[in-house]
């Protein structure tokens, strides 16, 4: 080659290797699959969570809303897992080759947006209709709603079948439900056959006085099933293309296992009659723990030489399970030293060593596997927590610091699969009734039990609507006296963050999701109220509380001058507010004042600890939040300084009066250049939050300016009264302080208000 051609040749790879890298720059970039960050967590032998699909697939045709609402998802060894319809008593689908991917779900991304989704090869289905019956006849009387789904929806009634809950046994998990009041027991096995996954159920079921019938597959003409023969009391049977097992009228507990497999029934029966009927009477008394291993973190102690310092109780992020830590929930036994912590992928741990130093914080992982947890309570030291399908009591059997019996306490509600329907924190009322919030943001139209605060009787046994028109309530409390209040959160048909205090059949503004709507399909439209029951008090968004999270009533003695009062939670911007509260003949309004300190991440839960008479609050790290951190478990304490804080705000027609918790100096408290109060309203809309408004021109953004005339100082020094002209109800009031405390300390801060009645 030619020192010629050489030159030419390079000159021409040269030319290419521009081309290939200019190629390689326009192509588009491979978008990397989302991973979940609880891919490799040991969730336990069970989840509970909605399935929409199986991967790979779209949904399947007659099964609304994908595979199952109110699932329970078993592992079941050789790769295989079921899935336990809770709301209709089917096993809604088997599959071999997997467990679920969560890489698009809450439980395994910061923000998720579809559930759970089941990995592997589908072997059965039953259809979305009862899957136990009574002689003969599986009869849905479920309510049924006519929207864009246009499903029955919810539970069975509980005359015709209930479910109580599962044990926990080693490696298998036992159903507990009721067929026509007839206990049943059902644990789930597998087993493989030459590369074909046979599915085995178990069985111990009470006296019954009529025939019991239970669904094993749908469109099931080419499967093989066998039963272990029980006399003349259990036959297989078919009804319309339903195999299902057949139990007749007996007068003594019946055990029996009964397996389905694709392919014929003698490519398997031999090693299916090897298997023993198990005992299940015995597998309900609590079996070895699967999470042995206790854990010890070190809190640390805040600083500072205000009146509250913020402690930090740390959570176990590294543990032996790759458990994802988000706190989200939690409260405390009788003793103050321990408390139960749920997580938002499925968890309840219990932490013990909470005193005064904590140096030595023990934690042990308790329960596993439930439903987006975003409430706990412990009455009389049992834990209950608030998952989006249930509240489940969780019973530890045989003392050995673990969950063995989940217990369905509640689950009367319906769901939806959509990924923003949650339901937030859970109370209780001084006789003993629980309180919970549901989401309504991202819910189809006309879905009933969807933005509303429920209260369920002490027995688990009653539900019923308190108040309706929630958009996204992350949080509420219940006071000493049944008080209730509850956050919302701005966004469509809400023009910013508020606190709304309960009245019973209030509507809180939100008539549903806008983007759910349908021009042309009735069923997919809702109807707008003429108003709506104000709330408390309004939250600036961008500045104060741009994702609310939920309230405590101050019932200790020990916190300070706030006793009586009420706390609210920032979510959005990780800190914490002072919530002032006026009633003016019987109509409740007030403001927020923020504490000034922040959190790791954003809190929405807030207990006070009756030991130490203490705040703590939890929270962590999602969408809308500056919180940095995954979690956050933080004791807000008391060390006996001056608050210098407003405490109260009282209106009347020519002024208001704000009273402090300590001495202002007086010569401050008499500047005028130290106030600034302006005013604003918000439109209520269908769209996404408000622009602010002139209170004097609504239809005019901006503020109005309120001059103070002059200002008057107490006795004590305590309560400084500004006259303002022509005070009137305003959604939004902001007043703005600049002065010096009696002791000398200076003093910033903004008092946002609400005015919805005049005081005298």
């Amino acid at each position: 080659m030619t020192p010629r051609h050489l030159s030419l040749v390079l000159v021409s790879m040269f030319c290419l290797a521009l081309v290939v890298q200019s190629a390689e720059k326009d192509a588009p970039k491979k978008k990397e699959p989302k991973k979940s960050r609880i891919a490799t967590m040991d969730t336990g032998p069970f989840m509970s969570y909605s399935i929409g699909r199986f991967a790979g697939t779209e949904d399947y045709k007659g099964v609304p809303d994908g595979v199952v609402l109110k699932g329970i998802s078993v592992k079941l060894g050789n790769n295989a897992t079921v899935v336990f319809d809770t709301e209709l008593m089917r096993y809604a689908a088997g599959w071999s080759g997997g467990f679920l991917d969560f890489s698009d779900s809450n439980a395994g991304q910061e923000k998720g947006s579809e559930p759970a989704v089941a990995i592997g090869t589908r072997r059965f289905f039953t259809k979305a209709v009862p899957g136990v019956g009574i002689n003969g006849k599986f009869e849905d009387k479920r309510p049924h709603v006519k929207n864009q789904t246009d499903r029955p929806i919810g539970p069975l009634p509980y005359e015709y079948a209930k479910y109580k809950g599962l044990y926990v046994h080693g490696d298998h998990v036992i159903f507990s439900y009721t067929v026509n009041g007839v206990e049943v027991l059902d644990m789930p096995s597998a087993f493989d056959i030459g590369g074909n996954t046979v599915f085995m159920r178990s069985f111990w079921i009470a006296p019954s006085k009529e025939s019991i019938n239970i669904a094993l597959a749908d469109l099931a003409k080419d499967f093989g099933t066998s039963i272990t023969k029980v006399g003349t009391f259990v036959t297989l049977d078919f009804n319309d293309a339903r195999r299902l097992v057949t139990v007749r009228p007996h007068d003594a507990p019946l055990q029996f296992n009964a397996a389905i497999c694709i392919g014929a029934e003698d490519s398997f029966s031999a090693e299916f009659d090897k298997r023993p009927v198990p005992d299940l009477a015995a597998h309900c008394n609590g079996g070895a723990a699967h999470w042995k291993e206790t854990l010890e973190t070190q809190g640390t102690l805040g600083s500072g030489d205000g009146a509250y310092v913020v402690d930090t109780i740390t959570a176990p992020e590294k543990n032996p399970w790759n458990s994802w830590f988000r706190a989200s929930g939690f409260d405390f036994f009788a003793d103050g030293t321990r408390a139960a912590v749920c997580t938002l992928s499925g968890d309840v741990w219990v932490v013990s060593g909470i005193d005064s130093a904590l140096k030595k914080l023990t934690w042990k992982r308790y329960a596993t596997g439930l439903y987006e947890p975003l409430g706990l309570k412990i009455i009389d030291e049992k834990i209950y927590v608030l998952g989006r399908d249930q509240i489940t009591r969780l019973h530890d059997l045989n003392g050995d610091g673990e969950a063995d019996f989940y217990e369905n306490f509640c689950g009367k509600w319906n769901i939806s699969p959509s990924y923003h329907a949650f339901s937030f924190d859970l109370w209780t009322d001084k006789d003993g009734n629980f309180y919970f919030a549901n989401d309504m943001n991202q819910v189809e139209i006309g879905l009933p039990g969807h933005g509303v605060i429920f209260k369920i009787s002490k027995d688990g046994s009653k539900i019923e609507e308190v108040a309706s028109g929630l958009r996204a309530p992350n949080g509420m409390a219940v006071g000493p006296n049944g008080e209730i209040v509850c956050s919302d959160n701005q966004g469509f048909w809400m023009p910013a963050s508020k606190i709304n205090w309960i009245t019973p059949g209030a509507f809180l503004g939100f008539p549903g999701d806008p983007r759910k709507l349908s021009k042309t399909d009735p069923l997919q439209q809702y109807k707008v109220p003429d108003t709506f029951d104000p709330p408390m008090c309004w939250i600036p968004h961008d500045n104060f509380d741009k994702s609310s999270g939920g309230e405590a009533f101050v019932t200790s003695d020990k916190w300070g001058p706030f006793k009586g009062g009420l706390i609210h939670t920032s979510y959005g911007h990780a800190t914490l507010f002072y919530a002032m509260t006026e009633n003016v003949d019987g109509k409740m309004q007030g403001g927020t004042v923020r504490f000034p300190f922040t959190f790791p991440s954003g809190i929405m839960r807030a207990r006070f600890n009756d030991k130490d008479g203490q705040l703590y609050v939890a929270g962590l790290k999602g969408w809308q939040t500056s919180g940095v951190s995954d979690t956050a478990f933080c004791r807000v304490r008391y060390t006996g300084r001056p608050a210098n804080m407003p405490y109260t705000v009282k209106t009347h027609p020519t002024g208001i009066d704000i009273t402090f918790t300590d001495p202002i100096d007086e010569a401050s408290a008499k500047d005028f250049e130290n106030y600034a109060v302006e005013q604003w309203t918000y439109k209520w809309s269908a769209a996404y939050g408000s622009k602010d408004y002139k209170a004097s021109a609504p239809n005019e953004p901006g503020h109005d300016t309120l001059d103070v005339k002059y200002v008057n100082i107490s006795a004590d020094k305590k309560t400084i009264s500004l006259a303002l002209t022509d005070v009137k109800p305003v959604m939004q009031m902001s007043i703005r302080l600049k002065l010096k405390m009696a002791d000398g300390s200076p003093l910033k801060t903004e008092i946002n208000y609400t005015i919805n009645k005049v005081g005298k």
